[in-house]
């Protein structure tokens, strides 16, 4: 989450990390506003320069409402019972209301476990009970989930079978959206958002720049290169 997106202070956000640290993720949410390689900055190999705006995002950072949980391993239910805490804490200290809760990543939640029962059910009830947050605290809950490993060497863009352990994630998920690149993750450059799902809204192709260095986004300004999926606008 770009933390430019929540800088009104009264709207706070919630990052669930079963996978990386807390410690690593903050280190890559400033590496990536304060415009700084991220992979310099876990090996503390920047200029002077840039740790002064290493500095400069941090302190921006830490007086923004949000939360990030690198607790590991984790249960939904656990995510659940902790993003009620800090909606309770937040509201009473700040006033500030979490809007924006990012589970990263939905496979790795561990579910409870019900003999007889297939991973891809496991996964499907953990799904089901991120959209039941969503419901009950009136938050967006943005869930990273895992596709399948051909995708890695696919020449085409991913679509829902490819959703890894999928159970019933595209059933319940509102909106669904897979990133694509044509010429490799690695590489910077093009890249493409698929929305492949959106409950009430339209479906479609949008074109973005991928700087990796920075793990960062943006708007692709200009013409569309040869490797654009055809529909790309």
């Amino acid at each position: 989450i770009s933390a430019c997106d929540v800088e009104d202070r009264s709207v706070g956000a919630f990052i669930a990390s079963a996978e990386m640290g807390r410690g690593e993720l903050v280190l890559r949410m400033a590496a990536s506003e304060a415009l700084v390689d991220a992979r310099r900055a876990l090996q503390g190999a920047l200029v002077s320069e840039e740790w002064a705006r290493m500095n400069s995002v941090a302190t921006f950072l830490a007086d923004l409402p949000i939360h990030v949980d690198g607790t590991s391993p984790v249960t939904v239910f656990e995510v659940k019972g902790r993003v009620r805490r800090h909606i309770a804490e937040c509201s009473r200290k700040s006033g500030a209301k979490i809007r924006v809760v990012l589970v990263d990543y939905l496979q790795f939640l561990q579910a409870v476990q019900v003999k007889g029962r297939s991973r891809e059910q496991e996964v499907a009830e953990t799904a089901k009970e991120l959209k039941a947050l969503a419901k009950d605290t009136n938050s967006c809950v943005i869930a990273l989930a895992q596709a399948g490993r051909a995708v890695d060497k696919a020449t085409t863009p991913p679509t829902l079978s490819d959703l890894r352990e999928s159970g019933n994630i595209e059933a319940v998920a509102d909106v669904v959206v897979f990133i694509h690149h044509p010429n490799g993750y690695r590489e910077g450059g093009y890249a493409e958002l698929h929305v492949a799902k959106h409950r009430g809204g339209p479906c479609g192709i949008v074109p973005v720049l991928w700087d990796p260095r920075f793990t960062r986004f943006a708007n692709w300004e200009g013409p569309l290169p040869d490797c654009a999926t055809p529909g790309a606008m």
